[in-house]
């Protein structure tokens, strides 16, 4: 139980705010003020999805075969795109979730109809914090990645002949 609390405290921290949001919020929420907040999340997700985006194109096109290599002997590449795999699939979903929802709430906005159940809004709440602390985890496996490649720039470094002539074994056979 503790090493599943350890491993997705990002989710357990999610919904517990989606149980706290639901427990204090009123059965009904206003239109004006869910209009506000999924036009909200559509923008942050927008701009994050698409950093995301692009910066898995970077990663994977980053670096050469030999650094790749290297990261790979280490475990870090499968964990890097694994986590940006998984983080750009929640970010998409978070986002898609918060169009319809606007959506919805756009088109139930008449003069009679002024508020709705706060269940999606609870819903809502929870893909978007989950969706952004994925997104801060992710960013630590990018550090990682760029760690790596500091450390490999220093391998190959030593790697290189000596004046003498003598150089050193290659960073892609360290275990």
């Amino acid at each position: 139980m503790k090493r599943f609390v350890r491993r997705n405290w990002d989710l357990l921290l999610s919904l517990g705010v989606g149980v706290a949001i639901a427990l204090v919020s009123p059965e009904r929420l206003p239109h004006a003020f869910l209009n506000a907040m999924y036009g909200m999340g559509i923008s942050v997700l927008s701009i994050i999805f698409s950093v995301f985006f692009a910066a898995l194109a970077v990663i994977i096109s980053a670096g050469d075969d030999e650094f790749v290599l290297y990261i790979r002997s280490l475990g870090l590449y499968e964990r890097v795109l694994a986590d940006f795999r998984f983080t750009l699939r929640l970010l998409f979903g978070a986002l898609i979730y918060s169009i319809v929802v606007f959506g919805i709430t756009a088109a139930l906005d008449a003069p009679g109809r002024q508020s709705q159940p706060s269940l999606a809004f609870v819903i809502f709440a929870v893909l978007f914090l989950y969706s952004l602390l994925a997104a801060l985890l992710s960013v630590g496996s990018a550090l990682r990645y760029a760690q790596s490649r500091m450390k490999y720039l220093e391998l190959m470094k030593k790697d290189r002949p000596t004046p003498d002539g003598v150089g050193q074994e290659s960073p892609t056979k360290i275990p």
